[in-house]
């Protein structure tokens, strides 16, 4: 009944912290960025983190570079000609968070995915045209 009532709560909050990791990222991109309006986002963004810890849900990554399908949900898939890279992790977009082991939201993620370019070519080469 508790988490009823408290994940429309964390759900808005989870929001506007991938609110503030965008506009870091953005800022980050940018060239002539100001390093005190990065750190303030940050400091913004951290405090979002601790109110909701302080309610009890955790903010969580994956370990290592293999995509989880339990903990991640891929936003983009990235086309890869080395087979050792094939769903790897190329880019973490959001944390996850989670509340008593339950997904309020997994991590967002882009992941790597081989694409023989050989069999490519060959499918290329094969096309019939009548």
């Amino acid at each position: 009944f508790h988490f009823k009532i408290l994940r429309p709560v964390f759900m808005e909050l989870i929001s506007l912290h991938d609110d503030m990791s965008k506009i870091i990222r953005h800022e980050k991109d940018q060239y002539e960025s100001d390093q005190n309006n990065i750190s303030n986002l940050e400091s913004f963004q951290w405090t979002i983190e601790t109110m909701l810890e302080n309610q009890g849900v955790v903010v969580f990554q994956g370990k290592g570079n293999e995509y989880d399908a339990k903990s991640q949900r891929i936003r983009k898939v990235v086309g890869t000609n080395d087979p050792a890279l094939d769903k790897k992790i190329a880019e973490r977009i959001f944390t996850g968070f989670r509340y008593e082991d339950k997904n309020l939201r997994p991590e967002i993620v882009t992941v790597h995915k081989y694409v023989n370019e050989e069999l490519k070519q060959d499918e290329k080469s094969n096309v019939d045209f009548n």
